[in-house]
């Protein structure tokens, strides 16, 4: 059960994620309201950290040590999904199809970076899967 946690805590996540950011104002800059997410998520990440850790600053900066490109790639990637899925929505794409598109391409790709760069394999069943959601893709944007 507890497997299946991070797995709920993503769905629930995205769920509040999407549907907040294709209700955020058109007028809105989002540039501007991505400084309000970031500032959001950098007071949420660090009260976290805090919460725990007991270590206090000097166990941050140890953490901070640690930090290889990586993070700061995420945080470019980050912004990236963000600015793109806000200004899909502020284009006319709907929640129920914008996302899933998205989404499933993400997922075809990721199979074949897999394959590519992490040697993980792609079965048969993952190949019918691949056909069917490239079908799914067509039928959802007709």
């Amino acid at each position: 059960m507890i497997k299946y946690l991070p797995i709920l805590l993503i769905i629930c996540s995205n769920i509040v994620y999407q549907t907040s950011t294709k209700s955020i104002p058109n007028a809105l800059d989002p540039f501007a309201s991505l400084t309000l997410t970031y500032t959001t998520a950098a007071i949420c990440t660090f009260i976290l950290f805090f919460i725990t850790h007991k270590s206090g600053v000097s166990g941050l900066l140890t953490e901070y040590s640690k930090v290889n490109i990586t993070s700061f790639l995420v945080g470019a990637a980050v912004v990236g999904i963000d600015l793109g899925n806000r200004y899909m929505y502020k284009l006319g794409w709907t929640i129920n199809s914008g996302y899933v598109v998205t989404s499933i391409s993400v997922s075809i790709v990721l199979m074949f970076v897999g394959l590519l760069f992490f040697g993980e394999a792609i079965t048969s069943s993952k190949a019918v899967g691949i056909v069917f959601c490239i079908i799914g893709i067509l039928f959802i944007n007709h």
